[in-house]
């Protein structure tokens, strides 16, 4: 995702197709530019996000996600801190069965 610095765009890139990167040594991936803006940030996530479950069986979702990145854009750290936080407190303490993977690249 790219959430630009106005509080306004979330922009969804998109799921890639293939393989988790590391699994196949010759394997091809596509490639794609993007510009960051002053005060842009990419991030990006495993999947162990968003299909998070709290004790109902609910997953944490996209809408969750965008919500929590709305609100908390000032800095990487506080990007990741807020949005595992809230993961965490979504969860509710409910075993995971997949890794929470968040790296934010932020620019300017």
């Amino acid at each position: 995702m790219r959430v630009g610095a106005n509080r306004e765009e979330i922009e969804f890139m998109g799921l890639g197709s293939g393989i988790p990167l590391g699994v196949k040594a010759d394997f091809e991936f596509n490639q794609e530019t993007i510009q960051l803006e002053e005060g842009d940030s990419l991030i990006l996530i495993t999947d162990g996000v968003i299909e998070a479950k709290n004790k109902d069986g609910d997953a944490y979702g996209d809408e969750r996600l965008f919500e929590v990145l709305t609100q908390h854009r000032n800095n990487a750290q506080e990007i990741v801190d807020s949005l595992l936080a809230d993961v965490q407190n979504f969860s509710e303490g409910t075993v995971q069965h997949d890794d929470l993977t968040i790296l934010v690249i932020k620019w300017g």
